[in-house]
């Protein structure tokens, strides 16, 4: 449960610090993204997950918890990319099946 939970995080809590740090822009696209990911409901999923990690990490020892923090920073880095290549509008690459 604590791997799933470390790889959720940086997207969960990602989007609702994303969202809460920023007003609503004019283009309805982004408006309803950002409605949707700073709804009471999501926001409430997000604080739950820190919560549910923070229970789990707290029972590892540090073997565990260092493992728990490379699987964190690896998603973290994923997440980052996912951003950047929206920003840098690059496609997916092309042939690949995944």
């Amino acid at each position: 449960m604590s791997d799933i939970l470390a790889v959720l995080l940086p997207c969960a809590c990602g989007y609702a610090e994303i969202v809460t740090s920023q007003g609503l822009p004019e283009d309805r696209f982004y408006r309803d993204w950002i409605e949707t990911y700073s709804s009471r409901e999501f926001l409430d999923l997000s604080d739950g997950l820190i919560g549910k990690m923070n229970a789990h990490a707290g029972d590892e020892t540090d073997h565990p918890k260092d493992r728990l923090f490379r699987l964190y920073k690896s998603s973290t880095r994923f997440e980052f990319l996912f951003f950047d290549m929206s920003w840098k509008k690059e496609e997916w690459l092309k042939g690949l099946n995944v």
